[in-house]
């Protein structure tokens, strides 16, 4: 049976601008949560070089390495005591050689063919009678071995080079002891000479197709267990610390100046998030110092020492991340948190005046503003934006309605305009200049907590795009917005790396087109759409005339007029009625689409089924209707002359 489309008109006045349009709405999120950083961005391919990580099935060897070898006698351990770095090096030792050799190995490692690859270990060795070799090698063959000649009986670092010839995605890494003695090995390395400055090179540019405003890290939740200092300095001398938050430890390989080299690779501002529930207001303010202090400063000189003379002028500052949740280490109620915050604040500024300081605002999930009250009221507006972070359904694990949860999904949009709105007069209510405090939406994105990577889905790109045409409705206030993740960590991440093999997900393809599009101001735009209302669906309760058609308006650097289209309807199609008042249309129209045949769509290595779809309108009659498949995003752009 043929369904109607629905008839919508959409009024817009070229001549009424809303508000000017911050590009740092289109920013992302880099976190030490799984596999963001460390197996998504940084091109490090040895998975625990140090041997810090536990031995958890009892064979001696640091996990996830394990003994290789035959004939010989020998022993395997995680030494404590002959470590280069942090508390363990891994130990191997040959008692009886008997025609065999022992060593470790690391397997499932990904090369791609043309590439070549730089790698080092660290040795320190103790009667040895015999050869070491390192090697490479396929399920099959053999493809790289060398030597090594130790030098002495101190730590040295051995170095090795490799030109793949073909892709291969199970390699083998080896170190392997013929003869007998004591062999320590710690700080193993293996990446690609085409990374760049230490991230997958496809990673950055993806990154880079995103046009990113602003980049933050390194939490999340994470940033109230970090230690900066941990992250700067020597790589092989970085100390391996364990993730309180998300479990695991962290290698240090990735931190501030790395961050900041990506930042700069990929065009976009940094955004640090200090940490505020095991850190303390003199270890935010050195941050501050080191990334912006004159070579003179204590932590400039620092930063010189570290290879960067010239200051890295890091304009925005995040002081606490859900600091509301008994899930975040150091959590506290409101009062406690706007108190603990004016000495950060003022430490801070101390050291930078000039910095923009984001304060954690009240759970963005839920309508009371009490938080957000208390945090205005406290310290008085001392603050630059209020951070809200915004993740529906949440479902969890229940039996679920598949249409009611997406329809939930991408209308939970309203619910998060409300709050906005709310935490906007509960700023001009309180703060003395209100104009100054804006919002800043630091994390968002579906989440669904139950494993099920509905994330990566249409549907979730539906409601993505619903929120971009949100921030742009609302960019008088709201000036900063990161989507949660970049890379891969949760399931919610956009680009999904591994091991440099990189795609994008149906949401990818949402960022990159709203922030491609170069909207410079909003202008008035009124769709007489049909509405839904919504009952329950994770949090997302009672949300009331949800329009089917959501569209936003606004005109680019050439002053061409940019329409953003939302079809949220399932079966429906759109037919649209564009009166454009203030200007009349030149010929030329181009149009983009995001869509694909089922919500549940999603993208894969293998395919990258929903992407961006251009066309050109041609010989565009002002009466005909511009037509929006059901359940996909449109992008108009419509050249104007006055």
């Amino acid at each position: 049976m043929k369904i109607d489309q629905q008839k919508i008109s959409v009024e817009i006045n070229t001549n009424k601008r809303i508000a000017g349009v911050s590009p740092l709405i289109f920013g992302n999120f880099i976190e030490f949560i799984q596999d963001c950083i460390d197996g998504g961005m940084w091109a490090e391919l040895m998975v625990n070089r140090g041997f810090e990580n536990p031995d958890q099935n009892k064979d001696g060897v640091s996990d996830p390495w394990f003994p290789s070898g035959f004939n010989d006698v020998g022993r395997y351990i995680m030494d404590e005591q002959e470590c280069f770095n942090s508390k363990y090096s891994q130990q191997i030792e040959v008692i009886n050689h008997y025609g065999g050799y022992r060593g470790i190995t690391q397997k499932n490692i990904r090369l791609f063919k043309g590439e070549e690859y730089n790698g080092y270990i660290w040795l320190k060795a103790d009667k040895i009678k015999g050869d070491i070799q390192i090697r490479l090698m396929s399920q099959s063959s053999l493809l790289f071995s060398k030597e090594i000649l130790i030098k002495d009986r101190n730590w040295n670092q051995y170095q090795f080079s490799y030109k793949c010839e073909t892709d291969i995605v199970d390699a083998v890494f080896e170190v392997a002891l013929y003869g007998t003695g004591k062999l320590w090995l710690d700080q193993v390395s293996l990446m690609p000479q085409s990374a760049v400055d230490g991230v997958w090179q496809e990673v950055v540019r993806a990154t880079q197709d995103l046009k990113p405003g602003i980049m933050r890290f390194p939490g999340g939740c994470f940033a109230d267990c970090y230690h900066w200092e941990d992250g700067i300095g020597d790589k092989d001398n970085r100390p391996t610390r364990e993730n309180l938050h998300w479990k695991g430890n962290e290698e240090n390989n990735f931190g501030t100046d790395e961050y900041i080299m990506f930042c700069r690779n990929t065009g976009c501002e940094p955004l640090i998030c200090i940490n505020f529930g095991t850190g303390t207001p003199e270890e935010a303010a050195n941050w501050v110092e080191y990334c912006n202090g004159p070579l003179e400063s204590k932590y400039g000189k620092l930063r010189a020492v570290n290879g960067h003379p010239e200051p890295y002028q890091v304009k925005y500052w995040d002081i606490g991340n859900e600091s509301f949740g008994d899930w975040e280490i150091g959590h506290c109620n409101a009062a406690e948190f706007a108190k603990k915050y004016m000495d950060f604040y003022k430490a801070m500024k101390e050291k930078d005046p000039g910095i923009q300081i984001i304060a954690c605002g009240g759970e963005g999930n839920d309508l009371s503003q009490e938080w957000n009250r208390t945090l205005l009221k406290v310290t008085g507006g001392a603050l630059d934006y209020i951070a809200l972070h915004f993740y529906p359904p949440k479902i969890g694990v229940i039996p679920i309605d598949n249409e009611l949860t997406y329809y939930g999904t991408v209308g939970s949009v309203c619910k998060y305009e409300e709050i906005v709105q709310d935490t906007v007069q509960s700023i001009q209510k309180i703060v003395a200049d209100p104009a100054k405090v804006k919002i800043a939406v630091t994390e968002w994105n579906t989440m669904y907590n139950n494993s099920s990577f509905r994330e990566h889905t249409l549907e979730a790109a539906i409601f993505n795009a619903g929120m971009l045409n949100m921030f742009l409705r609302n960019s008088e206030v709201i000036r900063i917005g990161n989507f949660s993740d970049l890379v891969n960590g949760w399931q919610g991440g956009c680009i999904r790396s591994n091991q440099g093999k990189v795609y994008r997900t149906a949401s990818y393809y949402v960022l990159k087109l709203y922030a491609n599009s170069d909207i410079q101001s909003m202008v008035e735009s009124r769709a007489q759409s049909e509405t839904y209302d919504i009952d329950a669906v994770g949090h997302v309760v009672n949300v009331k005339d949800v329009p089917y058609v959501d569209v936003v308006s606004g005109l680019n650097k050439d002053n061409e007029l940019v329409v953003f289209i939302i079809n949220r309807h399932l079966q429906r199609g759109a037919g649209i009625k564009l009166n454009i008042k203030g200007a009349q249309i030149k010929s030329g129209i181009r149009s983009s689409e995001i869509t694909s045949a089922n919500s549940f769509d999603i993208n894969s290595a293998e395919q990258e089924l929903i992407k961006i779809t251009d066309r050109a309108i041609e010989d565009y009659d002002p009466k005909q209707e511009l037509i929006v498949s059901p359940c996909s995003i449109r992008r108009f752009i419509i050249p104007l002359m006055k």
